[in-house]
């Protein structure tokens, strides 16, 4: 379950303000389709780092897709192909005769 940037917001104010437990909230909050363990999770992060925001570093990494990178890989392929080969790489097709 992910929590919008509000919502994290709402949960820990509650929760550091009025003491507010993930069954309390649940209770008071059906309609968010929050699960009991999201929100102690959320609590969980809250006590480790003082803050619902992500963790520096966090997340998918960042893809290195650039052309440089895709025609070094097309290159790659091409020098590593048999006598007759046919090559496709990010929608593109290729066909060499060496």
């Amino acid at each position: 379950m992910t929590f919008s940037d509000e919502e994290k917001i709402l949960i820990k104010s509650l929760h550091l303000s009025r003491g507010y437990n993930a069954s309390r909230l649940l209770a008071k909050f059906p309609d968010k389709g929050w699960t009991k363990r999201s929100i102690n999770r959320l609590f969980q992060k809250l006590r480790e780092t003082d803050t619902v925001d992500r963790r520096v570093g966090s997340g998918r990494l960042r893809s290195a897709q650039t052309e440089e990178n895709i025609d070094l890989v097309d290159d790659l392929i091409v020098s590593q192909a048999s006598d007759s080969a046919c090559v496709k790489t990010k929608g593109r097709h290729f066909e060499y005769l060496l």
